[in-house]
């Protein structure tokens, strides 16, 4: 595997020099498909003759998530995590694989229990854990718990992956499902007060409110739908 790792970078840095280079981009491609069948087999082989090896269950993991074989890579996770050093990681992957079957409660148990073993609270792996699970309530359809995850990023790290824009959005987004009055001029309308603003529906009895935190309106000849989320969810040094 050492000599396909060599040859694939050396392949990238031609690739590098030449960005155009329609030879270059496919010997590229190929040697990295050469290399991830030969790291899948290599690894296979690992758990197959030392069935007790933590290290080697979470390499084939891997391997086999990049391949999206994630239920034969969930098991082998949940074995690697029993290993001190990969526990975090590995609970990580487990969160991903469950995500990418649509299991998203499962995901968010998951990446939840991480967040919590996990003692660090603001480096990359804490960052990465907590978009993670916010990306999982979004899919889910939990806008509220998904904006306040990636409020907490901003916070931290405001330039991190695409956090900035999806406050932004999901700010727009839960504002809009609402209609928000701040002056006493509509006195023939129902008014809520939440924290000095006010909500204002038509007088209607279908009208509805929900919770403080995710105020839904349901107005006449209007329906609300929530968006399509881009699943990007990311995991620790995935690429290696």
């Amino acid at each position: 595997m050492g000599q396909g790792r060599r040859r694939r970078r050396a392949a990238k840095k031609r690739l590098k020099a030449e960005p155009s280079d329609a030879a270059a981009q496919a010997g590229v491609r190929e040697l990295t498909e050469v290399l991830a069948r030969t790291e899948l087999e290599h690894y296979r082989l690992c758990v197959e003759h030392y069935p007790t090896d933590l290290s080697a269950k979470y390499e084939y993991g891997l391997r086999l998530m990049r391949n999206e074989r994630y239920n034969e890579a969930i098991p082998l996770f949940q074995d690697a995590q029993k290993d001190p050093r990969r526990r975090i990681s590995a609970m990580d992957k487990i969160g991903y694989c469950f995500f990418m079957k649509g299991w998203y409660a499962d995901a968010i148990d998951v990446f939840s229990r991480a967040i919590d073993s996990y003692e660090i609270k603001d480096d990359a792996i804490a960052k990465e854990l907590r978009y993670n699970l916010a990306l999982a309530h979004e899919s889910q359809g939990d806008r509220d718990r998904a904006l306040e995850l990636y409020r907490r990023i901003a916070q931290l790290d405001f330039g991190y992956k695409d956090v900035s824009e999806r406050v932004d959005r999901l700010r727009a987004e839960l504002k809009s499902t609402c209609l928000l009055y701040t002056s006493d001029a509509a006195d023939d309308l129902l008014c809520v007060d939440l924290g000095g603003r006010r909500i204002i529906t038509k007088k209607n009895k279908s009208n509805t409110l929900c919770s403080r935190h995710s105020i839904h309106i349901s107005l006449p000849n209007m329906s609300t739908t929530l968006p399509t989320v881009t699943t990007s969810l990311t995991t620790h040094n995935l690429s290696q």
